[in-house]
């Protein structure tokens, strides 16, 4: 006998299984293992045209949890670059428990990117903040778990003392000593959003402001600011920079014109050709990077930033106004003379 009941519609989020069962699980990190959201909670997902998509995952994501989410679009909000944090927005996050930004790097929306943390902070949500997310970065930065990534973080900060010394080194020139200072704070970033904070996804890293830093860092993996998106993936052409006691001496590589444009971007302010942050990549589930500073910081290996040092977290007595993101892998890193990390993969975990 046939049935009477009508075909089950099939939701958004069986049409994505069925298509990219990867971007399912990543956006379920991103909702349930970052962000920790349970049922009848709110969750307001604020993002820019070209990434519907990867909103939508999302809002399928809270679904999933029994949760209620709404999708606002900034274009429909106002004109682009939104200059300022606008009320409609303001007065949706006032409305929900959590929170995702996930959009394009925008010129002009620094300052209203800015505001939308400050809000998020005096609001007591927790904010998933995903800028320059592609579905790429997705599918490859949100392979692991947060607390999985955490608990990487941990072993390594049992494992640091406040003057150890970690040294640098890889087949394609690579030979550093990054010395810690004792009066200097650890970040960790492992994207167990809790409430009132907000975390850049995917994460994955443990920085502090180094005390000294000396040698030749090869930067292979990718760079931050737009002369660094258009270089991409720097596997192929390296940039190695000289630096004595914390200042680059010298920037080269096979790539001229990145080099001129690291350097110039150096000069343009005082302290930015200082070493700022010193960072271990905890991401276990990034294997390789992938040409997208976003993601290539999280990469288990040795990070360096070059300016800020986030000195009100930090305790660094000498902050910059600008900051330049270098990042590497496959390197070999030792901690206090003991092996940590070989090939870009940690050793002895737990």
């Amino acid at each position: 006998m046939a049935s009477t009941q009508p075909p089950r519609r099939m939701s958004s989020a069986m049409r994505l299984k069925a298509v990219d069962f990867s971007l399912v699980e990543a956006a379920g990190r991103v909702i349930q293992g970052a962000l920790g959201v349970v049922p009848s909670e709110s969750v307001l997902i604020v993002h820019d045209r070209s990434r519907t998509d990867l909103a939508n995952a999302l809002l399928d994501a809270v679904s999933e949890r029994d949760a209620r989410g709404s999708l606002m679009l900034l274009e429909d909000v106002a004109d682009r670059p939104h200059t300022s944090l606008h009320p409609t927005i303001q007065a949706g996050l006032a409305m929900c428990q959590a929170s995702v930004f996930i959009a394009g790097f925008e010129p002009g929306e620094a300052q209203m990117r800015r505001e939308l943390v400050g809000w998020v902070q005096r609001m007591r949500l927790r904010h998933a903040h995903m800028v320059g997310v592609t579905k790429h970065t997705m599918l490859v930065g949100l392979t692991s778990d947060p607390r999985r990534v955490a608990q990487v973080a941990a072993m390594i900060r049992s494992r640091t003392r406040p003057e150890s010394v970690f040294s640098v080194r890889s087949s394609d020139g690579a030979c550093l000593e990054v010395r810690c200072d004792p009066r200097h704070a650890w970040l960790e970033h492992s994207g167990v959003i809790r409430s009132g904070r907000w975390e850049n996804l995917p994460t994955g890293e443990l920085v502090t402001a180094p005390g000294d830093v000396h040698g030749t860092f090869t930067c292979n993996g990718s760079i931050s600011e737009s002369f660094g998106a258009r270089a991409g993936l720097l596997r192929a052409t390296p940039l190695r920079l000289e630096i004595h006691h914390g200042i680059v001496r010298s920037v080269q590589g096979t790539n001229d014109t990145l080099a001129r444009e690291v350097t110039g971007w150096m000069r343009g302010a005082r302290d930015l050709d200082r070493v700022g942050l010193f960072s271990l990549g905890t991401n276990v589930g990034i294997t390789d990077s992938i040409g997208e500073v976003v993601c290539d910081q999280a990469v288990p290996g040795a990070h360096l930033a070059l300016g800020a040092t986030l000195s009100e977290e930090t305790r660094a007595s000498w902050d910059a106004r600008g900051q330049l993101v270098l990042t590497s892998c496959g390197a070999d890193v030792d901690l206090d003379g003991v092996p940590l990390i070989r090939s870009g993969r940690y050793l002895n975990l737990m």
